[in-house]
């Protein structure tokens, strides 16, 4: 072949190859250009001017061309959206990257982001369980079992895939009776059935072991409108695998990283229930993190209250309204409730629906919103159980279209009493919301002020993929009837300091402040802050006072004394005569001093000649001040002295008095013996006659014999009717009883067949218990001896 068709063919077969693989290449990611840039930057700034709700932006216009055939890549667009955004000078203005908006987006619905749900480790039976103990002096023991033997089949049924913890169940029951246990072989021993009887306490006294155990996962809570919720897992349901990892293989910890991970992303899970398999596909997303705590608060007059204490994150979460009717009932079958709303925030509708939980009829909410020329307020209000939602639109600020719709029916309303939680993170809806029980007075608000900012803000997304951009800013205003933007919500009770909680629970109960030992105490010491200040300050002007007239007395005596020696050393002085008929010798210097003449002269010319000394003035000053010491009096010190005693003594008195029983209240211990005259209650009978004997005061032995009474109705307040189902049987009850006789508190514990030592210290755990509620009241039960 010649060169030149050599070179004609080379080159074709470089063209064909290149044109196959670019066919075969994948295709290539669109880069985007200048423009794409350009006009997400424009759309940025057409939504953020047309939307912003608190003024005019300035300096706004001058952004629209800024950034013009500037804009390259994607960081270059990132700057120039973050300058734009600064122009605002407005922190809630602002460019947020992806791992941030969806952590807002998970903290605005209330909750973070997984699958909801939680789980436990339970342990199944492979084949069978070993026998790793055999206690001494026990009917195992009897029954000639020995360490090491393995049990496959308890009376009969097989071990195989039982839960551990059930297997001791199995083993345990009534006492006397008997249990048989399959006992595999082993050296030395051909496989046998051995028949054990159950001790005193329903055991065999024997301990046991897992050896090579099936490891799964039970899930014992689903959260309400979780994701685990909507791809239908339900409790009770147990995980074998996660991602395809085995449960078995797997520790708690393990599991928890597996199940959590990105939202959107998606946990394959193969779930077990009812003995059958299935594959379980859930999608990670935001897990809702509220729920209903219900308890017994104990007011200062002794009573105890049912309180139901409801912790809402958010009221951006769409489904917290149906959170709330689904405990609404348990709500109001308590006394009260405390709704907390410390640093919640949320949307108007959501935020409007819960309130309409606790509000019966008039206005809720209300907002507004605008898009370039169109302004939107929306107002959301309740009437005969309806929440209904009014929407007027105004265009160019003319009124153009009045709306109403029908948001729904309230299935039941809140009527107990209410308390709400509030501090400087409630903002928003959520402030609103504060605002609205308050005004109503259908609610107490307790904690500090809220935030003064009534605006919502709103996170969008421009762009798609990694290369989106989230830009937030407040797209909503909370306004009054008259426009104007709410003010700050003041709490009705000021938590300056500590628990707000516990603030809480006590303006349920009634308990105010003038009756917590912290504000006495705050309030005592104030005041002998200001006796102390106002005695010390009486007694340094008292003492100035005393300074001053020491001070005057001593100056008034000095001039007198100066007074005196001019009289004495001037010589006399000629009133009206002559020169001549002045007993002074013409030409004598004055001043001279003359001798005095004798006391018994009788010149009675000297005598008159004699100087008369000037009269002292009295001083103001009284006998009782020139007796006074100079350090002023001691009673500032004596009364501060006698008003701290008061103070002490009235301290000790209100801690007394608040933690007394009300007046004629009894507290009883009581101990029960279930028996039905059988010979295995006759040891028992006998610790309780011991135990009778050792024992006074206000605790009560009683036989029940159940042949008589085989459906027992307590007469504790608050325990259901029960049938004892085994004896003996101890019960140790304890209670506090007013003077009319009825209940003011109680409690109780029991348990099958009971060792002196078991029953001694339950006596003691029931006087524990009732003295912990009144702490100064007397020593209940008077215990003769050690036992």
């Amino acid at each position: 072949m010649k060169p030149v068709y050599r070179a004609t063919f080379a080159l074709c077969y470089l063209a064909l190859t290149g044109a196959f693989a670019q066919a075969a290449a994948p295709p290539a990611a669109r880069v985007p250009d200048a423009d794409t840039y350009t006009a997400t930057y424009r759309q940025i700034w057409q939504h953020v001017g047309d939307r912003y709700q608190c003024g005019d932006i300035h300096g706004w216009a001058a952004f629209e061309h800024k950034y013009d055939g500037k804009l390259t890549t994607h960081d270059a667009l990132r700057v120039a959206v973050d300058d734009m955004l600064s122009a605002a000078r407005d922190a809630r203005v602002r460019l947020l990257t992806s791992p941030e908006a969806q952590r807002y987006q998970a903290r605005r619905a209330g909750g973070y982001a997984g699958v909801g749900l939680s789980f436990e480790t339970r342990h199944f039976v492979t084949d069978s369980v070993t026998i790793k103990k055999v206690l001494v002096d026990s009917t195992a023991e009897d029954a000639n079992l020995w360490e090491g033997d393995v049990v496959e089949a308890v009376n009969g049924t097989s071990l195989a895939g039982v839960p551990f913890d059930a297997v001791a169940d199995l083993l345990k029951g009534k006492p006397g009776t008997l249990v048989t246990l399959s006992i595999a072989e082993r050296a030395g021993r051909q496989k046998r059935e051995v028949s054990v009887k159950r001790d005193l306490d329903g055991t065999l006294g024997v301990e046991i072991t897992l050896e090579n155990p099936t490891k799964l996962f039970r899930i014992t809570y689903v959260m309400h409108a979780s994701p685990a919720e909507k791809s239908g897992i339900k409790e009770g349901d147990l995980i074998v695998s996660i991602d395809g990892y085995i449960a078995n293989h797997l520790s708690e910890d393990d599991a928890r990283e597996h199940l959590r991970g990105k939202m959107g992303t998606v946990a394959a899970l193969k779930i077990r229930r009812d003995g059958k398999e299935r594959d379980v596909s859930v999608v990670r997303g935001v897990v809702p993190n509220w729920g209903l705590f219900i308890g017994l608060r104990s007011s200062w007059s002794g009573r105890n209250r049912a309180l139901t204490q409801v912790e809402l994150k958010s009221l951006d979460w769409d489904d917290v309204f149906t959170m709330i009717d689904h405990y609404m009932d348990d709500m109001n079958k308590g006394d009260a409730s405390i709704v907390d709303l410390r640093g919640c925030e949320g949307t108007p509708e959501a935020a409007a629906r819960v309130a309409a939980r606790f509000i019966a009829s008039g206005e809720l909410l209300r907002f507004t919103a605008r898009d370039g020329s169109v302004t939107t307020e929306v107002v959301f209000s309740v009437n005969n159980d309806r929440v209904l939602k009014r929407t007027v639109t105004v265009r160019n600020g003319n009124q153009s279209q009045v709306t109403t719709q029908d948001v729904e029916t309230v299935p039941a309303v809140f009527k107990q009493k209410l308390v709400v939680l509030i501090d400087g993170k409630t903002r928003g809806v959520a402030a609103a919301v504060a605002s609205v029980l308050k005004r109503s007075g259908n609610g107490t608000l307790v904690g500090s002020p809220t935030s003064p900012d009534y605006v919502v803000n709103r996170t969008e997304s421009f762009g798609e993929g990694d290369a989106a951009l989230y830009v937030q800013m407040p797209a909503l205003l909370i306004t009054d009837d008259a426009g104007k933007s709410l003010s700050r919500v003041y709490p009705d009770r000021r938590v300056w300091f500590g628990d707000a909680m516990k603030e809480a629970k006590d303006e349920l109960c009634g308990m105010y402040w003038y009756t917590d030992p912290m504000f006495i105490g705050i309030g005592v010491a104030g005041s002998l802050f200001a006796i102390i200040a106002v005695c010390l300050v009486v007694s340094a002007r008292r003492a100035a006072r005393q300074e001053a007239a020491e001070k005057a007395l001593s100056q008034e005596h000095d001039s007198a004394s100066g007074c005196c020696g001019e009289a004495t050393g001037g010589g006399a002085q000629n009133v009206g005569g002559s020169p001549e008929e002045s007993n002074e010798p013409v030409g004598k210097p004055a001043g001279s001093a003359e001798p005095l003449p004798d006391a018994g002269s009788a010149n009675p010319q000297s005598d008159n000649l004699k100087p008369t000394p000037a009269p002292v003035e009295q001083s103001n000053a009284s006998d009782a001040d020139k007796d006074e010491p100079t350090g002023g009096s001691k009673w500032p010190l004596w009364a501060v002295l006698g008003v701290m005693a008061l103070v002490v003594s009235g301290l000790v008195y209100l801690n007394h008095r608040m933690h007394q029983p009300p007046s004629g209240a009894k507290a009883e211990v009581i101990v029960e013996f279930y028996t039905d005259g059988s010979a295995d209650c006759d040891d028992q009978a006998a610790v309780i006659e011991r135990l009778k004997r050792e024992y006074d005061g206000p605790v009560r032995f009683e036989t029940i014999d159940v042949r008589k009474q085989p459906f027992l109705t307590p007469e504790v307040v608050g325990e259901t009717t029960e049938k004892v189902s085994h004896v003996p049987m101890i019960r140790v009850r304890y209670h506090w009883l007013d003077k009319d006789g009825k209940h003011i508190s109680s409690g109780s514990q029991s348990g099958g067949a009971r060792t002196k030592r078991d029953l001694v210290r339950d006596i003691e755990t029931a006087e524990t218990n009732l003295n912990y509620q009144y702490p100064c009241s007397e020593k209940i039960v008077r215990h003769r001896g050690r036992l």
